[in-house]
């Protein structure tokens, strides 16, 4: 919703696989007459974009639960939707893989391209730029 407000000029699309998220993004959208998100609730998740669709920035608190592959599985089709100079923001807590996150983004867009943005309370805030 933050995104949406701020950025009024550009579209946001919001993709889950929780039906019950999906449902209460529409409603705050609605509530806080935020009208340039779009919501999509699928069971494929990023999968489901089509191969043509790409964004200047992709927002992420990724699923840790859904396991290591899951997430890096994420980031390989971030990485795959960014336009050329693309960002992708990732949060993620340490103790639930902000090692393994870091070393998968410098991996996928290489090392002078990841920066740490921030630490606070066990949470770290990366972002990853796409050079081509």
């Amino acid at each position: 919703m933050a995104l949406g407000k701020t950025y009024q000029q550009g579209k946001v699309v919001m993709i889950d696989v929780n039906a019950r998220a999906c449902e209460l993004a529409e409603k705050n959208a609605v509530r806080n007459k935020i009208d340039n998100i779009e919501v999509r609730f699928t069971e494929e998740g990023m999968a489901s974009l089509s191969d043509d669709e790409r964004f200047v920035a992709i927002v992420t608190n990724p699923p840790i639960r859904a396991g290591k592959a899951t997430v890096h599985d994420i980031y390989e089709r971030a990485y795959t939707h960014l336009v050329t100079d693309g960002e992708l923001w990732v949060v993620i807590q340490k103790k639930q893989g902000a090692p393994s996150t870091k070393d998968k983004l410098e991996e996928l867009f290489g090392v002078e391209n990841v920066e740490t943005r921030g630490k606070n309370k066990g949470y770290f805030l990366f972002s990853a730029r796409k050079i081509d």
